[in-house]
């Protein structure tokens, strides 16, 4: 779960939050969940995840936080949240951690070739 284990917080730790960490960003994502506003929520838990966010990954932060949704509405949620992640770096991490495809891995293309500008390494 990565970042997202700041759903385990401390009472203590959740009321003293900066909204912008892990921690007060998991608190808005439940509170946006309790307000049945799901589009704000993946979006909340988006920015707060640094990998990629599964169903398993939504219903394991919604039971942490004694919520309840159904199937359905946890798989939008896990979708809406990757692209969110996709879409903006979350608080300066960059993409989710299990995303090594591209810039900065040797592979700008993608194509598991390599850099050919780089030759042999």
């Amino acid at each position: 779960m990565g970042r997202l284990n700041a759903v385990n917080a401390s009472d203590v730790a959740k009321a003293n939050a900066a909204p912008v960490s892990a921690v007060g960003t998991v608190a808005a994502y439940g509170a946006a969940v309790e307000m049945g506003d799901i589009e704000a929520a993946a979006a909340h838990l988006g920015k707060a995840a640094n990998k990629t966010v599964s169903v398993d990954v939504v219903n394991a932060v919604n039971t942490a936080l004694g919520l309840e949704m159904d199937e359905a509405t946890a798989m939008s949620v896990a979708d809406m949240a990757n692209e969110a992640q996709a879409a903006e770096t979350n608080q300066g991490l960059g993409p989710p951690a299990d995303e090594g495809e591209g810039e900065g891995d040797g592979d700008p293309e993608g194509d598991g070739e390599g850099d050919p500008d780089q030759g042999e390494v």
